[in-house]
């Protein structure tokens, strides 16, 4: 039987935490992809806030994954993108593994984690990619501006232009108002 004595939310950099599985199903229980949430949570289609928390357990100073490996992989290659540094997770302190049996400490030492699909690092690495050039037109664009940018702001800029020459053209034909009656009251 689980003993909770002591739950909170921790907000742990995922590579921190170990996996207590050797290897993992492709899929979660509804069918998505491990790789197809990867790309949704990149991309934004996915909040972190509508999954559900890790939990994890700290043993001999170490984090460990007790429920949500799957999760943990991907958001393991999120943080590799720069995504996703902190995940928060629920940290169960005094909890009795009744699950070694099932979950054990993998021989890797739980640094690593089998994902059973063959395509699994080849999607993560294309969809990374095409991320990464998304990243890069959309930076170019607002380096070099798109058109419509590029467009209001030559209009503003001419548009001051003209504001600024016929306010120096007013003050210019008050000036010289002024100075012919200055010259007429010196006549």
């Amino acid at each position: 039987m689980t003993n909770r004595t002591t739950e909170r939310v921790v907000t742990v950099r995922p590579s921190r935490v170990l996996y207590t599985q050797q290897s993992v199903e492709g899929e979660f229980h509804n069918g998505t992809k491990l790789s197809e949430l990867f790309r949704q949570i990149l991309y934004e289609e996915v909040d972190l806030g509508q999954l559900p928390l890790i939990e994890v357990v700290r043993i001999n100073r170490k984090m460990w994954c007790l429920d949500g490996n799957k999760r943990l992989r991907v958001f393991q290659e999120l943080e590799h993108c720069g995504i996703c540094e902190r995940v928060k997770m629920r940290y169960l302190s005094n909890k009795v593994l009744d699950r070694t049996d099932v979950k054990h400490l993998t021989a890797a030492e739980g640094r690593s984690i089998h994902v059973q699909d063959v395509d699994f690092d080849n999607q993560i690495k294309m969809i990374t990619a095409d991320w990464r050039k998304m990243l890069k037109r959309n930076q170019s664009d607002v380096e070099g501006g798109d058109t419509h940018e590029t467009f209001d702001e030559s209009f503003q800029a001419v548009c001051f232009k003209y504001v600024m020459t016929i306010s120096s053209l007013c003050l210019l034909l008050l000036f010289l108002y002024h100075l012919s009656l200055l010259i007429d009251q010196l006549k």
